[in-house]
C-alpha cells in the first residue's frame, strides 16, 4: 500500500477515516515514483517539515504488512502483502455467494500471474477507450474490479493519473507497485472525490 492513498480510505462500516497503525507495519523501498506523494511521516525526513506537499522519498514506500484502524468505531483491517483488505464478512446467503464467486474469479486471476510492469500492453481499457472514443484519463481513477491488474498497471505509468484499483477476490492483481485496494464497491468507503470511474464488467464503463 503506497501510504498517501489512506486520504482516500474510509472504514467500510462507519466511514470514517482510517489510521495507519504504525506499531505493526512492514516496509520496503520501491523506485521513485514520476509523481511526488505527500509526506507519510514514514520516511527519514519526516521530522524536518520540508516535504509537506511533495516528497520523493515517500513515493519508495510501500507497506506491505500492517494495520488499519477505525478513528471511530472499533473495527480494523488488515494490510497483506500490499493490500489494504477492508472487508467485512458475515454469515448471510448474500455473502456467502459472493465469497464464492471471488474465489472463482480469484482463482482465475491467480493464474495469470505476476505482471511484467515494463512492458505496455493493449488490454481491456485502451481497446474500450479507442473503440468509443473516449478521452484520456487524467486525476484520479477509480478501477472498480481492477481482476489480475493489467489495466491498472498500464494507467500507473500515466504521471497525470492517479489510479487506484478495488478487487473483492484474494487472486487479483499482483503488481506490487499498484495501489490496490479490497473491499466490496457497494460499500463505497473511497468512491468521493474520484474524477473518472470506470469497470469493464458493468454496464456504464466510465463515468
Amino acid at each position: 500500500m503506497k501510504p498517501h492513498i489512506l486520504q482516500y480510505l474510509r472504514c467500510p462500516k462507519c466511514l470514517a477515516l482510517l489510521r495507519l497503525d504504525t506499531n505493526t507495519i512492514e516496509i520496503v523501498e520501491r523506485d521513485s515514483a514520476a509523481r511526488l506523494a505527500p509526506c507519510s511521516g514514514l520516511c527519514s525526513s519526516s521530522g524536518l517539515g520540508q516535504h509537506h506537499h511533495g516528497c520523493m522519498e515517500c513515493t519508495q514506500i510501500e507497506v506491505m504488512s500492517g494495520t488499519l484502524a477505525c478513528t471511530s468505531c472499533s473495527n480494523r483491517y488488515p494490510i497483506d502483502q500490499g493490500i489494504p483488505k477492508l472487508v467485512i464478512r458475515d454469515s448471510s446467503t448474500d455473502d456467502v455467494v459472493k465469497a464464492r464467486t471471488a474465489r472463482t474469479f480469484g482463482y482465475l486471476w491467480g493464474r495469470v500471474g505476476a505482471i511484467d510492469h515494463m512492458t505496455s500492453r493493449p488490454y481491456h481499457f485502451e481497446k474500450m477507450s479507442s473503440a468509443l472514443s473516449l478521452p484520456a484519463l487524467t486525476g484520479l481513477v477509480l478501477d472498480a474490479g481492477c481482476g489480475e491488474g493489467i489495466d491498472l498497471a498500464n494507467q500507473a505509468r500515466d504521471p497525470s493519473v492517479e489510479v487506484i484499483g478495488v478487487e473483492l477476490s484474494d487472486g487479483g492483481c499482483h503488481t506490487s507497485f499498484a495501489r490496490v485496494v479490497q473491499l466490496e464497491l457497494h460499500m463505497g468507503p473511497l468512491l468521493s472525490g474520484m474524477d473518472y470511474v470506470h469497470s469493464e464488467r458493468r454496464p456504464s464503463t466510465v463515468r
